[in-house]
């Protein structure tokens, strides 16, 4: 799944999912999303060798809660994007927005996420967004 699908899920998710908390494994992990299974997440691991379907599984409690638990999602934003500043605050309409600054400090390279349901959510959406813009500015 693309990065520009999953931040379009994102911003339309309205809480936690644990559909959404696979995908998001999946992405940052290079494997294909297949499906939410109730007890964990199948997928594709596009690095099989031929013979194998690649099709594997992962138990529910090897994809962490990254929709549902800021600590889980600030620790993936801090392993994919070492160096990054991290910003969260929520809006007087109970909305969040969730900022990242690349290491240095270039605000105008910051990347921002707002008006979304969770905190969670907001912070996912915007390291999709870095990790889309990083992809872009280096081909």
């Amino acid at each position: 799944m693309r990065r520009a699908e999953i931040i379009e899920r994102l911003e339309k998710a309205e809480g936690a999912s644990l559909e959404l908390e696979g995908r998001v494994w999946c992405a940052v992990n290079g494997y294909e999303f297949v499906q939410w299974d109730g007890a964990g997440c199948v997928y594709r691991d596009p690095g099989s060798p031929a013979w194998d379907s690649g099709i594997k599984h992962a138990d529910a409690r090897t994809v962490r809660p990254f929709t549902a638990s800021l600590d889980s999602t600030i620790a993936l934003v801090e392993r994919t994007l070492p160096g990054w500043l991290i910003s969260i605050c929520q809006h007087a309409n109970k909305m969040w927005q969730a900022d990242l600054v690349p290491p240095g400090g270039n605000l105008s390279g910051n990347i921002c996420a707002s008006g979304l349901t969770t905190a969670p959510i907001a912070l996912l959406c915007c390291l999709f967004r870095a990790l889309e813009a990083k992809e872009t500015r280096h081909g």
